[in-house]
């Protein structure tokens, strides 16, 4: 099936990565835009196992998947106004707690899904965790008037 979301998905990562590329190479005019991008990643990813779901017709497993998308939303929402800690949390544990936990025990998502879905959480994750010190650099100067002209220039 040419629409499967378990393939949308995988085709996602690519473009993911290159956006991710063009908005480090942008510098401080990058920051913003790779980490709203984070967050959306972030909060689609429980929409694949949703779509799955209610596409094969499993009706008891679409409720526990409809359960975690207003979980990892609401974390994803966290990781930009709170701390970009939450996006690293909020991807290892939908490595952690959805796809290692889909992988043995699901029949509607493939198994290497689960487990490239995992692999791309967990790398997603220490790319945000290497990245901390500059959002929060980027956060702080951007509320900090005095400091905002000679590291951002005009916001």
């Amino acid at each position: 099936m040419l629409l499967d979301p378990c393939k949308l998905g995988t085709a996602a990562v690519a473009p993911v990565v290159v956006f991710l590329f063009v908005t480090r190479r942008r510098g401080v005019n990058g920051i913003a835009a790779e980490q709203r991008a984070l967050a959306a990643v972030l909060a689609l990813m429980p929409f694949i196992y949703v779509m799955r779901a209610f596409g094969t017709g499993v009706q008891s497993s679409f409720w526990l998947e409809a359960l975690g998308v207003p979980l990892f939303c609401a974390i994803a929402v966290l990781g930009l106004v709170s701390s970009p800690w939450y996006l690293v949390v909020g991807l290892a544990s939908h490595g952690i707690a959805w796809d290692a936990w889909h992988h043995a025990r699901c029949s509607y998502v493939p198994a290497w899904y689960s487990a490239c879905c995992l692999i791309v959480d967990f790398a997603l994750a220490g790319y945000v965790a290497s990245r901390i010190a500059i959002y929060n650099r980027y956060r702080y100067l951007r509320g900090n008037s005095r400091c905002r002209s000679w590291f951002l220039g005009p916001v």
